[in-house]
């Protein structure tokens, strides 16, 4: 567990706590610890290990503590605790344009959407303008949302994929026998939207090889991992 792929947990728990309503600080706790980690020198194991962690600037004991565990364990308990009790169907609605994890709350607390469909449905009928906060207005920009959401079915805008992209190149460089790591695909030619992110590594042998494709199905933010060719690895990033 290197700094690049703890700080994508760390993201994803702030994510998470905002779709949960928990307090502005805590979320923010774990966003600015996220982008601490990001910035930081020397190894992570080895910070933790000497305490000089705990007095970096944007970290706290609870975000310290996931990063120890991180790095001990190799998974978050209370990341695993938030995947697990938050709907799916909560985390799909971020793909929305104008659908923040406030607005998320409200129209699963008010309407009871837990979906793209019953977004669709109570926006189509009307009843999303006359939430709290919403109107006419939004109502419309919540149907465009969901039009391009269905037109890129499955993918993600450029500026939203790019800083993931950036998290998991810093992680596979940090491995052993690793030579380079570079974008391809659709990420690489800088299209509005990817439809994942597609990277290529080389490495010194088939022994390291084989190493980083392990290390990579062992992401911890990482659904339905698999080998698809002796050469190559696939899953699923948290949306």
């Amino acid at each position: 567990m290197d700094r690049h792929l703890a700080a994508l947990v760390l993201e994803e728990i702030a994510s998470l706590l905002a779709l949960r309503d928990a307090e502005r600080f805590r979320v923010l706790a774990y966003r600015n610890a996220a982008r601490a980690v990001d910035r930081l020198d020397g190894d992570l194991a080895a910070r933790l290990a000497d305490g000089t962690l705990a007095g970096e600037p944007g970290l706290g004991p609870a975000t310290v503590g996931v990063l120890r565990e991180l790095v001990e364990t190799g998974r978050s308990p209370l990341y695993d605790r938030l995947r697990a009790e938050t709907p799916t169907g909560l985390v799909q609605l971020r793909k929305v344009s104008g659908l923040g994890p406030k607005r998320i709350r409200t129209l699963h607390a008010k309407l009871g959407i837990e979906t793209l469909d019953a977004l669709r449905d109570a926006a189509a009928s009307g009843r999303v303008a006359g939430l709290p906060g919403f109107g006419p207005a939004t109502q419309r920009k919540i149907l465009e949302g969901l039009d391009f959401v269905d037109r890129s079915a499955g993918r993600r805008r450029q500026h939203q994929a790019y800083p993931t992209a950036h998290r998991l190149i810093g992680h596979l460089e940090s491995l052993p026998g690793v030579r380079a790591v570079w974008m391809t695909g659709e990420l690489r030619r800088r299209n509005e939207t990817v439809g994942g992110l597609d990277l290529l590594v080389v490495a010194d042998d088939a022994a390291h090889a084989d190493a980083v494709l392990d290390a990579m199905l062992a992401l911890p933010a990482l659904a339905a991992p698999g080998r698809t060719a002796p050469d190559r690895a696939e899953g699923q990033l948290a949306d």
